[in-house]
């Protein structure tokens, strides 16, 4: 694809853009200077695939092992339904750093025919979105990091496996651009330039910011590196939570699909 086009769809799309950088004419360059980042992937604990003659309906029924756990396609798209066997809509499987998406499992179901379903957060608006994924034809990994922001204490946590590792003073949402509560999950990893508005690291997140905070349509939400230690513990974001670079470093294993949960 040209780099033309590229640049302009980064910027059409917004993605993790400041308000203020974006309305300065600084977005595309921000946005160029962004580059995905891989992170250590958990070994798929169980990976299916249709099976004809297996069952009924064709399909083999895999029941997926308990605890927290993401699942991915290898697809450009995720086929979902708002209920266990009803209407069908897909998802993007990957983002536009071509990142394959992994989306965190949030309620399980087994239907009269036996087969499992996993309910999973989808990505897409509005925020909190949601479907239903049967077991057979996708993987799934292991969740082993999960991260709480709390809005009130301006503060971020974060758990792994099961141990409180990290918790690091953070800027949140201003009053006229508040950052919205809810459960959004990892959707890039994202380096960044030194120089730019974002720090030195980027975890986008799967949700978008509220209406108020003038940021493009398709503008995410993110956790995102600051140089300026006075905006730790303020509402001064537009929406974003800032976490200051040196302490930023301690998340850039965190996987893609890690569950973030932002709350009042």
């Amino acid at each position: 694809m040209p780099r033309r086009r590229v640049l302009g769809i980064l910027a059409g799309l917004g993605l993790f853009l400041s308000p203020v950088a974006f309305y300065r004419g600084e977005g595309t360059q921000a946005a160029a200077r962004m580059r995905p980042v891989a992170a250590p992937q958990a070994a798929a604990v169980f990976a299916a695939d249709p099976i004809a003659g297996s069952g009924s309906d064709g399909v083999r029924s895999v029941r997926a092992p308990s605890g927290p756990l993401v699942i991915a396609t290898d697809r450009a798209r995720l086929t979902v339904r708002d209920r266990p066997g009803a209407n069908v809509t897909t998802v993007p499987a990957r983002n536009p750093w071509e990142q394959p998406l992994s989306f965190p499992v949030i309620d399980r179901k087994v239907d009269p025919r036996g087969r499992e379903w996993l309910r999973v957060l989808t990505g897409i608006r509005p925020n909190g979105a949601s479907g239903w994924v049967p077991t057979d034809g996708v993987r799934a990994s292991a969740v082993i990091d999960r991260i709480v922001v709390d809005l009130s204490a301006r503060s971020l946590r974060r758990w792994h496996d099961g141990r409180l590792v990290d918790r690091f003073a953070v800027a949140v949402g201003a009053a006229s651009s508040p950052t919205p509560a809810g459960r959004f999950f990892v959707w890039a990893r994202l380096d960044a330039s030194a120089t730019g508005p974002y720090g030195t690291f980027v975890l986008g997140l799967s949700g978008f910011p509220g209406q108020t905070s003038g940021a493009p349509g398709d503008a995410r939400l993110a956790i995102h590196g600051t140089d300026d230690p006075g905006d730790l513990g303020q509402a001064v974001s537009h929406g974003c939570v800032r976490v200051l670079n040196g302490q930023l470093l301690h998340l850039r294993d965190v996987a893609m699909g890690t569950l973030v949960t932002i709350r009042h």
